[in-house]
């Protein structure tokens, strides 16, 4: 039963969401979680909960013991609505327990095909998209049999999120470093004051997949899926860096897609989601369209995008007041919701990244060119000055911050931010 909240001339039944995971990715929804009237919030986690004071209650757990989390969870004083993940990495957990549970499931396939990405690409190739090609790399001697592979090709870890260490490799020796590397890489994770490693945390398999690289523009797609019914909410254009790392330097919301490419785009994404059989949740699905005007998915994952793609899309909108978690919490509750996604400007981000020459160097500020004529409307600094900056183990490069900024014009903001790029000084 729920809890019950008591008001003038009546009380309202608030349902009870389960959050899967307790680290980081709570911060970003605390506001939502702390003031919200229409939930009560409860969590399972394999780490301790960094707000517990959010929570009604909480629990520590093992998700290897998968058996015992379930008994856990049904021990609680309290019946679950329906079970929220905002971390990638536990997304076919959170599904697996609302298929235990009864509840509304992310998916009606297994959970592993929206989650590992060797496993999305056989059941979307299954499904009749077409894909790059590609070879899933079990152990080190599977890369002999691409020798002869066309380069450049991407290497990506199969179980890590979004675009952590997905590297562009030009010749076989390239190919056989990163593969080596992703087989056997421990990547550290700081969560409050432990340290843990992604792996272990997550229970993580050492796979890695290797697969052509396309030639082209990239994008976003954010999207719900209510009770089978699927709705785009926006294209993002993606500007990315690939010297280094396949990295994501910046965002702007709205594409500049017109018509007509947008509404191919939103066909074959609803197909993609109908052969993934996603439901009641709300996906970040990333993509390129080939400079034959095919579009090629990256990967889709069932969450939301991060890289403050919420923040550009809230202040481009015309009507104000999107909030993007509380969209997918109703998702979730399988609930329906109005939504306005027309927009009357152009919002981007762009990131403070570290280069190679800043690693190890004491941190003391960001600096670059103002725009002309775009309007700043969020700047945040991560690092405090007289800190080490660090070294990403040739792995993943790291942020220091961001700016977003605003435009009427597509095309004069995407040349501020290329500028802003240019001028950008970590000093």
């Amino acid at each position: 039963m729920g809890l019950i909240i008591y008001h003038k001339g009546g009380r309202k039944m608030k349902k009870n969401i389960l959050i899967v995971g307790g680290g980081p990715e709570i911060t970003i929804c605390y506001d939502l979680i702390n003031n919200s009237t229409e939930y009560n919030f409860f969590s399972v986690s394999e780490i301790p909960t960094m707000y517990p004071e959010l929570f009604v209650e909480t629990i520590e757990t093992s998700f290897r013991n998968f058996g015992k989390t379930i008994e856990q969870i049904k021990e609680l004083k309290y019946s679950i609505d329906a079970v929220a993940c905002w971390d990638e990495a536990l997304t076919h957990i959170a599904d697996d327990i609302s298929k235990e549970l009864g509840l509304n499931p992310i998916s009606s396939l297994d959970s592993q095909s929206f989650r590992f990405k060797d496993r999305m690409r056989m059941v979307c190739e299954a499904g009749g998209l077409k894909m790059p090609k590609y070879k899933i790399i079990n152990q080190f001697s599977d890369t002999n049999k691409i020798i002869n592979w066309k380069y450049p090709l991407i290497v990506k870890p199969t179980s890590f999120l979004a675009s952590i260490g997905v590297k562009k490799v030009y010749n076989f020796s390239e190919l056989q470093q990163a593969v080596s590397q992703m087989l056997n890489v421990k990547f550290p994770v700081y969560i409050a004051s432990g340290v843990y490693e992604l792996g272990e945390l997550y229970n993580l398999e050492p796979r890695v997949l290797v697969e052509e690289f396309i030639d082209g523009e990239e994008y976003s797609l954010e999207s719900v899926v209510r009770n089978g019914i699927y709705t785009p909410l926006g294209i993002t254009k993606k500007i990315v860096d690939e010297k280094l790392f396949m990295d994501e330097i910046g965002h702007i919301f709205p594409s500049n897609l017109n018509k007509e490419e947008k509404s191919r785009v939103y066909s074959w994404a609803e197909k993609l989601h109908q052969i993934l059989q996603l439901n009641h949740i709300t996906t970040h699905t990333e993509f390129r369209i080939g400079r034959n005007g095919d579009i090629i998915l990256i990967e889709i994952g069932a969450r939301i995008g991060g890289d403050c793609i919420p923040n550009l899309m809230k202040n481009s909108f015309i009507v104000k007041g999107f909030d993007f978690y509380n969209t997918y919490l109703k998702a979730r509750l399988g609930l329906q919701e109005e939504l306005n996604t027309d927009t009357n400007k152009f919002s981007g981000i762009v990131f403070f990244r570290l280069n190679p020459e800043n690693y190890g160097k004491i941190f003391n500020g960001v600096s670059y060119d103002a725009p002309k004529t775009s309007l700043i409307f969020e700047e945040k600094i991560y690092k405090k000055e007289g800190t080490v900056l660090p070294n990403p183990i040739n792995w993943s490069n790291e942020r220091v911050g961001y700016v977003c900024l605003e435009n009427k014009e597509y095309a004069v903001l995407e040349k501020e931010m290329k500028e802003i790029l240019k001028s950008l000084s970590i000093e």
